[in-house]
């Protein structure tokens, strides 16, 4: 027995304020533990703490009461005995807990290895007494049971773990149990299922469950299903999901049956079948459901120059559309044709078509059953005159209907997104708490007991007000001096100023940072800035989850694409600002002048005669060689001033009277000449009579294509009026409507042409003086412009052949070209023709000369061995 005592008191003659409290310790060791009693004694109260602590190898006890008054207690009483083995782990407990007004006691056990674990516990208390007075009477205690069982169900082929929760009452037909099992093996990829059972009738049975199977090893391609239900008769509840994902070479898949019922309401089904073969170019998908139902179908056959898309939409009551699209690249025409209506009363026509290379239609227009609207029609023509006509209509309002088409299904697709997200986060919640209660009414009438039990608990908190009235009072009584204990504590930290010190801790940091000079600064600034994006992060992390919520995520998404636009617009914007730096650079302002100096030529040439440009462009010309390229040449200098001496020396002649006469009178006439060829336009009439000559001469040595194409002229008319929706072309084209039949050659380019002749005139050749006066001579001869005329012509083995008027043409001989050339023909007298005819399909030098008797008889010869 070990006792100790203490008393502190303040020596004051004053009785009121007299300060005396005295504490008490008593220890009693035992055999297997210790007592302890520990008393603080004031004046006007007593407060007593109890413990006894007893312990062995398996049992362990431990006992304690805090008295505060006579009727102010609480004790407790627990003991705890140790069952384990080197395999299992095991313990029994007993708690008991008592203050005046009740008694509550647990007795429980527990035992778990490293795959199962095994609890049981009950629990009872007394409720509040009737009769206070009369101890010995205590009302009927209130029990429940309850416990957890689980086990691993991990073996070599097998993944998953079972737990089982289960609660006992009196009032109870059978435990309530609640079974949980989840588990995944090489046929489930993860199938779990839970069970509620609160009485012995299956009708009252709460099972659910979600089943996720790899239906690849069975199949033979990536497949995946899944099973959701959950049902409780009692409740009529019944949920059930089924559906499954497949994906194959050119086959993809998706399917999901569902339907719903719960309490009073109507049964609710889903189906979902959607599919696209990339085989057959087919794409279906419908959803189907008790409110609406949704299907779209299309498919694409054909291969050129033919193809053909079917489709159909179907969107409820409202849209019901089928229609097709058709295209012909041989035959140049696209067809498409929908009827928004299953009666075909609203349909939508598309035709185009270029029936040739010299016209194109189109046209777009809806039928409705009385009436017709146009929305596009088009035509575009070219006539023998080369004149392009084209006429395009459109409704004027089609611009804004289109808009408000669109701007109308994104605002309705996005607010039905919306609300689809809205209703599936709102329906889940409501139908869970309402199917929940629904579960709980059926319920209610089996475990109606253990619900007023667990009410009655309510008293507990009574009890913890008295607990707290009590403590209040004896504050406000400064018992054991607490409230002065209290005041005096406030008193010393105010003068101690433990808050100034507190807050005076950043500072300390501030100086720190000072001394730390720029790095710190620096160091600070990163604290700051990664501190302020970890607030924002948090922040928008915040607005996220409440927007999902709240049923907004479609509006964060819609605020996060236009601050992705925005940047987007930054961009392009910096890349047009580069491009105008690349606009202003020297070097894209030195090929800008060059190209508009050329231009500049180009339209002075044009402008101007012939004569004018010889006289501007010779000097010219003359003052670039002198300037450029006589400095090359030998003895240029040399030769230039000696020029120049002979023209000083030409000078002075004119000083001669005879020299000076004639230059005076070669004055004289060249004025009069002038005067003469200014009065009588002699510049303006030679030019008129070159560009008649030379039109002349080209007219002779063109064909009747290239003068149709020399002598054309290009003319346009369009009108464009928007406000009206028309737009008008009239253009006649600077070509012949013939070169629409051929492909373009570039050598065909009249810039192309006048380069190549530039280049033959600096090429070589064999021509000389004498060839071309061998060219002349036949020209000369009074029998080549006076008939008869004298020409020859030669055929030169079974294959070439030199013309009448010297040109030469090879014939084509190939197996396939069995044709009968005519070599020579009299049109004047009508007497004789020359054939040249192929014989077994290979060419001979058989020659048949056919001579027209007076009488009208042919006489035929035969030449052997060509002419």
């Amino acid at each position: 027995m070990d006792f100790k005592r203490a008393e502190i008191f303040e020596l004051d003659n004053k009785e009121d304020n007299k300060f005396n409290v005295t504490g008490e310790l008593h220890v009693l060791s035992k055999e297997k533990g210790r007592e302890y009693i520990v008393r603080a004694i004031q004046t006007n109260r007593t407060v007593e703490l109890t413990a006894n602590i007893e312990e062995d190898n398996i049992v362990s006890k431990k006992q304690s009461r805090l008295q505060l008054a006579p009727t102010v207690w609480i004790a407790y009483d627990f003991e705890r005995t140790n069952r384990s083995r080197d395999d299992v782990e095991a313990q029994n407990f007993t708690l008991k807990i008592s203050y005046p007004n009740r008694n509550i006691s647990a007795d429980g056990w527990y035992s778990y290895t490293s795959s199962a674990f095994d609890s049981d516990i009950t629990l009872s208390y007394s409720p509040n007494r009737t009769n206070a007075e009369d101890e010995s009477e205590m009302p009927k205690q209130r029990t429940v049971r309850g416990g957890v069982v689980w086990r691993d169900l991990v073996n070599s082929s097998t993944d998953g773990q079972q737990i089982r929760v289960f609660l006992g009452h009196p009032s109870f037909q059978r435990d309530v149990t609640v079974d949980a099992r989840y588990f995944t093996d090489p046929k489930h990829w993860f199938s779990s299922k839970a069970e509620l059972r609160y009485n012995d009738d299956n009708e009252h049975l709460l099972a659910m469950g979600l089943d996720l199977n790899d239906m690849q090893p069975i199949v033979g391609f990536w497949n995946y299903s899944y099973h959701l239900f959950s049902t409780h008769e009692a409740s009529d509840l019944d949920l059930d999901s089924i559906g499954s994902i497949g994906l194959r070479q050119g086959l993809w898949g998706v399917s999901s049956n569902s339907h719903y019922k719960r309490a009073y309401l109507s049964q609710m089904h889903g189906h979902v079948l959607g599919w696209m073969n990339l085989h057959q170019k087919e794409m279906h998908y419908e959803r189907i459901t008790s409110q609406s139902k949704y299907r779209v179908w299309t498919k694409a056959t054909g291969a050129y120059p033919v193809y053909l898309i079917n489709g159909t939409l179907l969107d409820g009551p409202e849209l019901d559309a089928t229609g097709f699209f058709y295209l012909n690249i041989d035959d140049k025409m696209v067809q498409m044709k929908i009827n928004m209506t299953p009666d075909g009363s609203e349909n939508v026509y598309m035709y185009g078509i270029i029936p040739d290379s010299r016209s194109a239609y189109f046209d777009l227009w809806r039928d409705y059953d009385k009436a017709r609207e146009v929305d596009v029609t088009y035509y575009l023509k070219m006539n023998h005159s080369r004149l392009i006509t084209g006429h395009l209509l459109w409704r004027p309002e089609i611009k804004s209907d289109v808009q408000k088409l669109v701007r109308d299904y994104v605002n309705q697709m996005h607010q039905a997104l919306l609300e689809y997200t809205e209703f599936w986060i709102k329906h889940v919640y409501l139908e869970t708490k309402d199917s929940t209660m629904g579960i709980y009414e059926a319920a209610v009438p089996y475990i109606e007991g253990f619900l007023n039990d667990a009410a009655g608990l309510s008293v507990l908190q009574h009890d913890f007000e008295e607990l707290q009235y009590f403590l209040n009072a004896s504050y406000a009584a400064d018992d054991f001096y607490i409230r002065s204990i209290t005041n005096i504590t406030m008193t010393v930290l105010d003068e101690l100023a433990l808050k100034n010190k507190i807050t005076s801790l950043p500072k300390i940091l501030t100086e720190l940072w000072q001394v730390m000079g720029e790095s710190g600064q620096a160091l600070g600034k990163s604290i700051a800035w990664l501190l302020e994006r970890v607030k924002q992060s948090y922040q928008k992390f915040i607005d996220i989850v409440g927007s999902i919520f709240h049923g907004d995520a479609m509006r964060y998404l819609s605020l996060t694409l236009e601050d992705s636009l925005e940047r987007y617009d930054k961009v392009v914007k910096e890349v047009h600002l580069q491009f105008i730096k690349i606009a202003d650079s020297p070097y894209f302002n030195t090929v800008t002048n060059f190209t508009q100096d050329l231009d500049l030529l180009y339209k002075d040439l044009i402008t101007n005669d012939v004569f004018t440009n010889l006289k501007k462009y010779s000097s010219v010309w003359w003052e670039f060689m002198r300037k450029k390229y006589f400095q090359v040449v030998p003895f240029a200098r040399e030769l230039y001033q000696v020029g120049n001496e002979l023209l000083e020396e030409m000078k002075q002649l004119r000083k001669i009277e005879f020299v000076h006469f004639l230059i005076q009178r070669y004055e004289e006439v060249k004025a009069k000449a002038e005067w003469l060829a200014e009065e009588f336009q002699v510049v303006s009439r030679l030019s008129q009579m070159w560009k008649v000559v030379s039109k002349k001469f080209m007219h002779l040595a063109q064909t009747a294509l290239q003068a149709e194409d020399h002598y054309r002229e290009a003319k346009t008319k369009f009108i464009f009026d928007p406000e009206r929706g028309v737009m008008e072309l009239e253009q006649k084209l600077p070509m012949s409507w013939h070169a629409f039949n051929e492909t373009p050659k570039f050598e065909e380019i009249p810039e192309f042409k006048y380069i190549s002749k530039i280049q033959d005139l600096f090429a070589g050749s064999n021509t000389t003086i004498w060839t071309v006066y061998n060219d002349i001579c036949p020209y000369v001869d009074l029998e080549v412009w006076l008939p008869p005329f004298k020409s020859t012509a030669l055929l030169i083995g079974s294959r070439h052949y030199m013309s009448f008027d010297k040109r030469f043409v090879s014939l084509d001989l190939s197996d396939s070209n069995r044709c009968q050339y005519l070599l020579a023909h009299d049109y004047y007298n009508r007497t004789i023709t020359l054939l040249l005819e192929s014989s077994d399909g290979s060419m001979t030098d058989d020659m048949f000369l056919s001579v027209m008797q007076p009488d009208g008889e042919f006489d035929y010869y035969d030449f052997e061995g060509g002419i």
